[in-house]
């Protein structure tokens, strides 16, 4: 991700430990739509989650003391709202799309991502590895 000349990598840190909590790298996206004829009839502007990692240690901490939101969830939660201010404000995309691993579909899941069909991205990982195309409907949020 640091070395992604295409994308723009985030950095979570807990400033009173130092501890990085999370890393995240997006870039600008498209989603494709073809017709019955297999034709080009639409490219949906996006941004994509082209990675997005939590520190090993952080995995199951809860966000407060004797809460039941994980960090993990907060540290997601908080990129997709910045997402949602970079796409009002500068790029005008409709979704958030991302490739998930399998075991980490349900964690998406809870943050509103739903299965979408298969996309092709430059520099991410692809159907070999198993990872399963999601999105977030950004439309929603700026319509409400």
């Amino acid at each position: 991700a640091l070395n992604d000349s295409g994308s723009v990598t985030y950095m979570y840190v807990d400033m009173d430990t130092n501890m990085v909590i999370a890393l995240a790298a997006v870039a600008c996206a498209s989603i494709s739509v073809f017709n019955d004829n297999d034709e080009l009839s639409e490219n949906i502007p996006a941004i994509e989650i082209k990675y997005f990692a939590l520190n090993e240690k952080q995995h199951h901490t809860p966000y407060m003391p004797n809460s039941r939101t994980k960090l993990s969830h907060c540290a997601l939660c908080y990129l997709i709202e910045h997402l949602k201010r970079v796409s009002t404000e500068f790029v005008g995309a409709v979704k958030i799309v991302l490739q998930a691993m399998p075991d980490a579909v349900g964690f998406y899941s809870k943050c509103k991502f739903k299965k979408m069909a298969p996309f092709v991205s430059d520099n991410t990982v692809g159907e070999d590895d198993g990872c399963i195309p999601m999105s977030y409907d950004l439309k929603e949020w700026v319509e409400a």
